[in-house]
């Protein structure tokens, strides 16, 4: 009877689903600009729409992937005449939002008259990671400065020497008041 139960339990607890699992309601707002050449086949004189400003509200469930939809999207202002879609993928826990999505959800296709764009999360937050538009002739043009709910990218990470220069400045940063400090209180004892 007790590993019956314990069985049952444990289905119980397999079933309910990821302890993360949520209703996500959140507004999206891209700003895109200074965007170059990405992909060959431009023809001279093809210039994007520069910048490029898209603020979308998606109610989403974070626990599944969601694969080239519209359910829960709502386009508030969008400067391209481009129809918007988007994925929801776990495994990257992204959003991929573009108007020509691949059936599987790995991304997006390079239509001409189309633009891709993809959010990731990075510590605790979420950022833009690239933003593409593709001309009518089929060639890409990428942006190269991002933005997502007014914040740029996040800084980069410092490299190691980096941060081993830092720990010795502050070291000695410390060395320096605690030298202070004691001088201090000889002076006033």
């Amino acid at each position: 009877m007790i590993k019956k139960l314990a069985m049952i339990a444990a289905a119980t607890i397999g079933v309910s689903g990821s302890a993360g699992a949520a209703i996500i309601t959140q507004t999206y707002d891209i700003q895109a600009s200074f965007f170059r050449v990405d992909f060959a086949g431009l023809q001279i004189g093809e210039v994007p729409v520069d910048p490029v400003h898209l603020n979308f509200t998606l109610i989403y469930d974070n626990s599944m992937n969601i694969v080239n939809s519209t359910t829960g999207l709502t386009v508030n202002t969008f400067n391209l005449p481009y129809q918007v879609r988007y994925t929801y993928r776990t495994d990257i826990q992204g959003l991929i939002v573009a108007s020509a999505l691949t059936p599987d959800g790995s991304g997006c296709f390079d239509l001409a008259s189309s633009f891709c764009a993809i959010i990731l999360p990075i510590s605790n937050t979420q950022f833009l990671d690239s933003f593409v538009q593709f001309a009518p002739s089929g060639g890409g043009w990428s942006a190269g400065t991002l933005a997502l709910n007014g914040n740029g990218p996040p800084p980069p990470v410092p490299e190691p020497a980096t941060w081993g220069t830092m720990l010795i400045g502050f070291g000695v940063i410390g060395s320096a008041m605690r030298r202070r400090k004691v001088h201090g209180r000889l002076r006033l004892a």
